[in-house]
């Protein structure tokens, strides 16, 4: 076990030093739309009234429907229609402006499907004494992205620990140990629970995208703003959430479990349809790497979920009756050394995936670190370090002790055992912090790495 330990610790070490390199040879591409300039220009003083404003993005926009509104320095507003042509949205206004100061508040779609906003001050002549006065911000709109966020995260959280589990009984919990598919099965409320989030997560996209708080889900207004990549994704979680309630639990069925990996994996893969790296560059490399990290996430966070189910007090047991008190060493020592090689693999892919993603989606991994998306990104580097300790803790220390409490006839099965208790504590803390670290990347996803 430890010498396994110290060739996966080396192994983190020296991909963490390779990957972090990438950050400074790396040739970046934006994700996430930027306003590059404006025509007229910010406070600027025109000398007579524009037919036509326009606004210049990073990469190809799409204007939200009713979201270019004008307002004068009397705070008074109208809507103007707005179209794109390539990376430009031009705004038209269909009658002079008087003399005064002005400003336009804009929002439009990126190619991510996230929406980026702004306001746009200039005057014509001269400024006006008052300047512009702007209707309160919608506070409502704040909440509906918290709300977006959320069902992001348990989404993710899902259909992660669902692939992960099929994986894991499949790779881990094969030949003389399958008899334990039983202990991690996938309840059903949890697809369920998937149904119903996916279904949420179109409309409150889509409001989101307005800038609308939740309320306006009963006006239908939100229907014209559904992407088509937001209902793919949707349709995708929705079919692998029917796939695993009529597949049923089906523990030692080989061919139900390869179906649920396919399916789980097509829904895994639809998570990158919406997100960063549809609007970063080179497009192939970031998807392809978005979905490694998603599926070695996957395997992680569902085997340390499903250990910690092995090693519970009622599962311990349940290897007695399954194998027989002599053989519990053995069928444990098992499961955790297969799973100690798969865990180094996919934490290695996690770590060359994870920087490569944020040097490419960022163009500046330390300068973001101001932003929203820095600081989540930076809470989710700190809990996953302190996963990864936990994990050699529990490799290094408390699993061998328990294999040898198990193996010596301590009363480690009935689960009175101080090693096998503390064992149990530190894997649950350990799959409590990935889940929370799958609930952050499900918040990122909906974050603009620049806001």
């Amino acid at each position: 076990m430890q010498k396994v330990a110290r060739r996966f610790l080396i192994a983190v070490l020296l991909t963490f030093v390779g990957a972090l390199s990438l950050v400074f040879s790396a040739s970046p591409a934006l994700a996430h739309a930027q306003l590059i300039e404006t025509s007229p220009s910010e406070g600027e003083v025109l000398p007579a009234s524009p037919k036509e404003i326009t606004f210049t993005f990073s990469e190809q926009v799409t204007p939200v429907s009713g979201a270019f509104l004008l307002y004068d320095s009397q705070g008074t507003g109208k809507e103007l229609h707005a179209h794109s042509v390539d990376e430009q949205v031009i705004a038209y206004l269909n009658a002079d402006l008087s003399q005064g100061s002005y400003a336009l508040v804009f929002q439009v779609v990126s190619a991510d499907g996230h929406p980026v906003s702004g306001q746009l001050n200039f005057s014509v002549i001269s400024p006006s004494d008052s300047g512009v006065v702007l209707p309160a911000p919608n506070s409502g709109a704040a909440f509906t992205e918290v709300i977006v966020g959320l069902l992001s995260g348990i989404q993710y959280l899902l259909i992660m620990w669902m692939f992960g589990a099929a994986l894991f009984s499949t790779l881990v919990l094969r030949g003389a140990v399958s008899k334990l598919r039983v202990l991690v099965c996938t309840p059903k409320v949890a697809y369920w629970i998937l149904l119903l989030v996916a279904l949420l997560l179109v409309p409150f996209s889509a409001l989101r995208t307005l800038g609308a708080d939740v309320l306006a889900i009963f006006s239908g207004a939100w229907i014209s703003e559904i992407s088509g990549n937001s209902l793919l994704q949707s349709a995708l979680v929705v079919l692998a959430a029917i796939a695993g309630l009529s597949l049923g639990s089906g523990a030692n069925d080989s061919v139900a479990n390869i179906l649920r990996l396919l399916v789980y994996g097509v829904a895994i893969c639809g998570l990158v349809l919406v997100g960063h790296t549809q609007s970063a560059e080179p497009i192939s490399l970031l998807i392809t790497t978005d979905i490694t990290h998603l599926l070695a996430g996957s395997f992680w966070l569902a085997g340390v979920i499903c250990l910690a189910k092995i090693f519970s007090q009622n599962a311990l047991l349940k290897v007695e009756q399954l194998y027989g008190s002599g053989a519990r060493q053995e069928i444990l020592s098992k499961v955790v050394y297969r799973f100690s090689g798969y865990a180094m693999l996919s934490v290695l892919l996690l770590a060359v995936s994870g920087v490569i993603m944020a040097t490419y989606i960022t163009g500046d991994l330390f300068g973001i670190l101001s932003s929203n998306y820095g600081r989540a990104l930076l809470l989710k580097i700190s809990v996953v370090l302190v996963v990864i300790g936990i994990a050699f803790y529990n490799r290094l220390v408390l699993i061998p002790r328990t294999l040898t409490d198990t193996d010596s006839g301590t009363d480690a099965g009935s689960g009175s055992s101080a090693t096998v208790r503390n064992l149990r504590e530190a894997i649950k803390l350990e799959a409590a912090l990935i889940s929370l670290v799958v609930i952050i990347t499900g918040f990122l996803s909906n974050l603009s790495p620049f806001s």
